[in-house]
């Protein structure tokens, strides 16, 4: 049993077996336990973020979240489990490992008789595994969805109603769900965490094909040569190896390609002013920016220390 000095060190401990999530951020919307988290949540959507990454030229608010990005450009992992070993880059990443060996509580799924030891792996599966579910269909594409609001947020998808604008680019979007998604792209924020690695997501369709590569679950198959795909996009590109299908063309010069990602990189030779990729430690130039990491890894691996 944890002990405390104080009531008020228990009362705040409590509150964290506790679900709800009283405090909100004005500008996002995100609900905290605890006031002071929404505190140190705001500075995300601060202008003024003093850590700049040298390698990809991120920004960051907090020393202590920028040491933690800096590690994603390197293997370095030196945190390990004591229990079965496993290396992890951060001290967060380790913490939410260790929970899978603590076998004192369970997460039961209300579909199926499925236990878990996270929560976070009982929503992957029961947004895998329950999808069907989803009884509340759109008469206009017959998508379906698990509630009402959100099958009313989706309609206005269809109407081009759209309400909701972003603090930060003013751009307008039909739902607050959309708006919330599109507002990651600005703050970094990957709430979707797999529950077998420490990668995040910014979107949960995101972590569900993420969580596929751990699995190695691969749902679609070719009709033609049984091959499978983890992704529905996979397996519609896999196919046109079959037909000889090349939907994409370019209005320059009609070539066209099986992918569109071919296409994209195609057309950059016919603009003569395509922006160029530079490198920052010694100014060379690329026309890609895969290309450029390529570079940077291969020759500056050391420089950020």
């Amino acid at each position: 049993m944890k002990k405390f000095i104080s009531a008020n060190q228990l009362k705040r401990h409590m509150i964290t077996h506790s679900e709800r999530r009283p405090y909100h951020c004005e500008i996002c919307n995100k609900s905290f336990k605890r006031l002071d988290q929404v505190g140190a949540h705001k500075v995300i959507h601060s202008e003024d973020k003093p850590y700049k990454c040298r390698l990809c030229g991120k920004g960051f608010a907090h020393r202590n979240v920028y040491k933690n990005h800096k590690k994603t450009h390197s293997e370095e992992r030196p945190f390990q489990c004591e229990e079965c070993k496993a290396l992890f880059r951060t001290p967060f990443s380790l913490h939410r490992h260790l929970l899978i060996h603590n076998s004192e509580r369970t997460f039961k799924c209300h579909h199926c008789d499925a236990t878990f030891k996270r929560k976070d792996t009982l929503n992957v599966h029961v947004q895998v595994v329950h999808e069907r579910h989803k009884k509340y269909r759109c008469e206009l594409c017959n998508k379906a969805f698990v509630t009402p609001s959100v099958l009313r947020s989706h309609k206005k998808t269809h109407t081009g109603e759209k309400e909701k604008i972003c603090p930060y680019c003013g751009q307008k979007f039909a739902s607050s769900g959309t708006l919330r998604v599109h507002i990651r792209s600005h703050t970094g924020e990957r709430p979707y965490q797999c529950p077998y690695c420490d990668k995040g997501f910014s979107k949960n369709d995101g972590l569900k094909m993420h969580v596929r590569t751990h699995t190695r679950e691969k749902p679609y198959k070719c009709s033609e040569c049984s091959k499978a795909f983890s992704q529905k996009r996979g397996l519609d590109e896999h196919r046109r190896t079959h037909t000889g299908e090349k939907p994409f063309q370019c209005d320059v010069c009609d070539l066209a390609f099986s992918l569109k990602k071919m296409l994209i990189r195609h057309k950059m030779t016919h603009n003569p002013n395509r922006p160029l990729a530079e490198c920052q430690f010694c100014h060379k130039k690329f026309t890609r920016n895969d290309y450029l990491k390529v570079h940077v890894d291969n020759i500056h691996g050391e420089a950020d220390g």
